[in-house]
């Protein structure tokens, strides 16, 4: 069989027309020196138009009509404060970080991501990314149970992923069969996603992780390094990313979390949903001349051993004009807490000091310099505490 398929192949691909080719594959041009070769001009340079079908609807595909019909931020995101960001997919598979796809080919670098898809799939020559997908099948993921714990926990948005680096697209795409109801679990991931948050009055966005321009606008999660707004930032948001084994479940300690996040929030919502920076950031320990604050990063060891203190205080003002002050460890009982950013000398006359979640009455006082309030027996929280300031 093999003898008579090979001459029928050889004559086909012989009578093959040229233009049907694909080219030769271009040569890889020599590196040049960083900062060599001159950026075009944003302002001018020439739009490029792809012929493609687009839905009906107030967008054209243009840049101009992006910028006259683009709403800028809405209301209801600068009210929500906290959200989900559902960065889960098939580069979930290998367990290996999200550059699973990029990283499990990287054996000169001896990146973790080979060996370990060595062990699990075996060699990346034989069993690649493609198989990955193919294989993949996230039984136990079921978006509305995670919608609803997501809610339970005080998120008002979700933020889900729609395509990776991977470009595999988690939804029915017209445009390319890499997707998720055409390769691996045959589901529409995102519309399941998109179906939950309806039926649970969440708001929702789609995030497509194509281009690293996008880190363009990072600047806006950033802040003044010196001056009075020194350290308000300039936008307070948080989309908080729950991991996901490969399966679409989640460890029952993130359950753990989040139902513990959503106690919390639901005794201290109104200190932060729809609030806005006081002029003052906070005040408490000084590290090198700075304000103690959390690192940078993704949240791991560092951020689970960093230690606070009762005297360490963040400041909010809400949608009504309360006033709030955050302790980010919650005292011990009867300790006294002094926010020196409230004495008769720094603001106007407190006429009443209470404790979210806590009814009964408060002990405090207001002096020239500091305002001073001890903490009762019995706390609402272990970890942190909202004092209410009006």
């Amino acid at each position: 069989m093999r003898k008579l398929l090979l001459p029928v192949i050889l004559t086909v691909l012989a009578n093959l027309n040229t233009s049907a080719q694909l080219p030769p594959f271009p040569e890889i041009p020599a590196k040049l020196p960083i900062g060599s070769v001159p950026m075009g001009d944003s302002e001018s340079f020439a739009e490029v138009q792809l012929d493609i079908p687009i839905t009906e609807g107030p967008f054209q595909p243009s840049c101009e009509s992006i910028e006259e019909n683009y709403p800028g931020t809405p209301d209801w995101l600068r009210e929500a404060k906290f959200g989900i960001w559902v960065h889960f997919g098939p580069q979930a598979a290998g367990e290996s970080g999200d550059w699973y796809a990029r990283h499990l080919y990287k054996e000169r670098e001896g990146h973790k991501a080979y060996f370990n898809h060595l062990k699990r799939y075996g060699h990346p020559s034989e069993v690649g990314y493609k198989e990955v997908l193919r294989d993949w099948n996230p039984t136990k993921l079921d978006p509305e149970y995670l919608t609803k714990l997501y809610q339970k926990a005080g998120a008002r948005y979700l933020m889900i992923q729609g395509v990776h680096h991977d470009n595999y697209d988690l939804w029915n795409s017209r445009y390319q069969p890499w997707n998720s109801v055409n390769i691996g679990p045959k589901r529409d991931i995102l519309r399941e996603w998109a179906d939950a948050c309806r039926k649970y009055d969440m708001h929702y966005g789609v995030t497509f992780h194509h281009e690293y321009t996008w880190w363009w606008w990072q600047t806006a999660f950033g802040s003044d390094t010196k001056g009075e707004k020194a350290g308000v930032p300039y936008d307070g948001n948080a989309a908080l990313n729950i991991p996901m084994r490969p399966d679409g479940s989640i460890e029952e300690a993130c359950v753990t979390m989040l139902e513990e996040v959503g106690r919390w929030m639901h005794t201290n919502g109104e200190a932060v949903y729809g609030s806005k920076a006081w002029h003052t950031l906070g005040e408490g320990e000084m590290v090198n001349g700075k304000l103690k604050k959390l690192p940078g990063g993704g949240l791991g060891r560092r951020h689970a051993d960093f230690q606070f203190s009762a005297q360490d205080i963040r400041f909010t003002v809400n949608k009504n004009s309360s006033l709030y002050a955050f302790c980010m460890k919650s005292p011990e009982a009867g300790q006294e807490v002094t926010i020196k950013s409230m004495g008769k000398n720094s603001m106007k006359k407190i006429k009443k000091v209470s404790l979210l979640g806590y009814d009964g009455k408060l002990k405090w006082r207001q002096t020239a310099d500091v305002l001073v309030i001890t903490a009762p027996v019995t706390l609402p929280s272990h970890t942190s505490i909202v004092f209410k300031i009006d």
